[in-house]
């Protein structure tokens, strides 16, 4: 049957015909909620969404492809800046030979590129990364995943011990435990978070002592977090003498005794003050019987160059990931914009930029 293809922007309505397509791609279920969260509500606004269609010689108009830009806030000191995070670029199988892709995105492209000062995309698979690269992205760094233990070879081998015996594990009845314990000990529901005043000036304090990172505001956290409706978080706020800031982490639902680190910052910047904040974590995770802190950022982010991670990483697990030596991910980015001597590294992107799916 001969068929026509074309595309359009997304126009509402379009978002059960998305959900459809990033099921039949992905094999994930996504709500309406999800979708929404992700491509509408977001503070910088609704998303630049770009649809592929195919129409039969009957007029019958199919979905089959879909390209996305979140719009981020970043900043560079007191430099606002707006970056794009390319999402759900997306073709159904039967049809990646009969069109060509990467000439549908370099049109797309020109309609937005220049609202944005840099352009990013995060974990995509092999074929994500190739037509990164073909869109002129650089590959300057890869990502670090490493699990760090809460107190030392202790932590990391009950860690162990308790995912090798995972089957006979309630890992759900002991995730609600360890939530409720972690709440009881001062650390914040995502409501309790969301209206704390703490966070109400607290990057406009920060901001100068950073150079290229995402935008902390108050709404930007909202949004990111205390709104998400993949998973709640739990957050912890420092503010003691010199040391001021928080960190927020979510409980996996995959291993027990895990937390993820989804997002850390110190106003100083300081590794001695990132240290005394990140113990603190560590000693409430433990007690609460979470052994193991898994860490997603970037090799130019802050939180690894405060060296932190290394003198916490598990040793075993460590290992293991060596003798498999499976390659890094990588982060592709592309300057639009190069305003105030914007570089491609030098980012402070910790699993913020994951927009809590991770």
């Amino acid at each position: 049957m001969a068929r026509t293809y074309s595309y359009r922007p997304y126009r509402p309505g379009d978002e059960c015909a998305i959900n459809e397509l990033y099921y039949q791609v992905t094999g994930r279920r996504r709500t309406a909620a999800q979708f929404s969260w992700q491509w509408l509500e977001a503070p910088e606004g609704i998303a630049d969404m770009w649809l592929i269609e195919a129409t039969d010689d009957e007029g019958n108009v199919k979905l089959i492809g879909h390209h996305g830009v979140m719009p981020i806030a970043f900043s560079s000191g007191n430099t606002d800046l707006l970056f794009g995070k390319t999402e759900n670029t997306m073709v159904l199988p039967e049809y990646r030979r009969r069109i060509i892709y990467p000439r549908f995105e370099k049109r797309f492209s020109k309609s937005y590129e220049e609202k944005y000062d840099a352009l990013f995309s995060t974990m995509g698979p092999t074929a994500a990364i190739r037509q990164r690269k073909a869109m002129g992205y650089e590959f300057p760094v890869k990502w670090e995943s490493v699990r760090c233990s809460t107190n030392g070879f202790f932590s990391e081998t009950l860690f162990l011990v308790k995912n090798f015996m995972k089957k006979a594990f309630k890992i759900h009845r002991s995730l609600r435990r360890s939530y409720e314990i972690l709440h009881r000990h001062g650390m914040l529901k995502d409501e309790e978070a969301e209206n704390n005043v703490f966070f109400r000036d607290f990057w406009q304090q920060s901001r100068s002592n950073f150079c290229i990172a995402p935008r902390r505001n108050k709404e930007d956290l909202a949004w990111r977090f205390f709104h998400n409706p993949h998973k709640s978080h739990l957050t912890l706020v420092m503010d003691e003498g010199d040391v001021k800031g928080y960190c927020i982490i979510s409980l996996s639902q995959k291993l027990a005794g895990e937390a993820l680190l989804e997002d850390f910052c110190v106003q100083s910047n300081l590794s001695k003050h990132a240290a005394i904040l990140l113990d603190r974590l560590c000693t409430k995770l433990e007690n609460a019987r979470i052994y193991s802190l898994k860490v997603i950022c970037t090799e130019d982010s802050e939180i690894s160059k405060y060296n932190l991670i290394d003198e916490r990483k598990m040793l075993i697990l460590s290992l293991i990931q060596e003798f498999k030596n499976k390659p890094k991910k990588v982060m592709p980015r592309k300057i639009v914009n190069a305003k105030d001597g914007l570089l491609n590294v030098g980012w402070d992107v910790t699993a913020i930029v994951l927009e809590g799916r991770a």
